[in-house]
């Protein structure tokens, strides 16, 4: 018998098309294979819940806590995930999200195909009210959802991940954490990095003409080998001397924005 605590209700196997579910606490609650095409879940809590295989279309989920819940073989398209919290959901299967909002949603940890994470990388957008971050997957950014240019990225935690050919180009990301990730080749002309944290980083071959570094932190074995800092600004950046000695002799030009050499930002004699 299907059903959990949604009452004496049996969930499971069942048509609930259009049922209203909206801010219920429905934690573990057994929907396997059930019809809920526009059913309004909306702000519900739906921890653990099961959608094996259930058909989901055109439901509302928006706001809704789906920490932990399956959607195996669901069919979720043209479903409202907007600031929906998945993290650590399963999608395994065939699991279709096509024509779903997922504004704000929550992916973290949420194993999803190749083509599964490419197609929600390109209809990403909006900031999660649940850990107030770009609705991004953080894993696999190297090769997918790797285009932040012209974002506000203000104390983004892009910590320990795989950051090559990305594309920052004028990307807002003053207090950005950089910590041990890997951006080798990445574009960073023209951002705003005052403050931001590149300990441990792979900077190298990364374009950084133009960037404002304003007290950006390079501890550690971060290295910039290979990298354009025409323009760069490295006002109070605390470097090595080796990093030091080594941007010195390929510093050039005048920063656009603060009007400062790179050369008499890094101390250069």
């Amino acid at each position: 018998m299907g059903g959990g605590p949604y009452g004496q209700g049996v969930t499971r196997g069942q048509d609930l098309s259009g049922k209203d579910f909206s801010g219920q606490t429905l934690i573990r609650q057994d929907f396997k294979t059930s019809i809920l095409r526009q059913a309004n879940f909306k702000g519900a809590k739906l921890l653990g819940a099961s959608f094996f295989d259930a058909d989901l279309t055109g439901a509302d989920l928006s706001e809704t806590d789906l920490r932990g819940a399956d959607f195996s073989l669901a069919n979720v398209t043209k479903v409202n995930l907007t600031n929906a919290n998945l993290e650590g959901a399963t999608a395994t299967g065939n699991t279709s999200f096509k024509g779903s909002n997922i504004t704000g949603a929550d992916f973290t940890d949420v194993l999803l195909r190749d083509d599964q994470r490419e197609y929600l990388c390109k209809i990403a957008d909006g900031v999660s009210v649940y850990i107030n971050m770009l609705t991004i997957l953080k894993f696999d950014i190297e090769r997918l959802c790797k285009d932040f240019s012209g974002q506000t990225l203000i104390r983004q935690d892009f910590k320990t991940s795989i950051l090559r050919q990305a594309n920052f180009k004028g990307a807002k990301l003053l207090g950005a954490s950089f910590f041990d990730a890997d951006l080798t080749g990445a574009d960073l002309s023209e951002t705003d990095l005052r403050g931001a944290d590149f300990s441990l980083a792979n900077v190298t071959k990364v374009n950084l003409t133009n960037a404002n570094l304003e007290g950006a932190t390079a501890t550690g074995n971060t290295s910039f080998k290979g990298s354009n800092i025409t323009g760069a600004d490295f006002t109070d950046v605390p470097l090595r001397d080796d990093q030091r000695e080594y941007l010195c002799k390929i510093a050039d030009g005048v920063n656009a924005t603060t009007g400062n050499a790179t050369r008499d930002t890094l101390l250069c004699n």
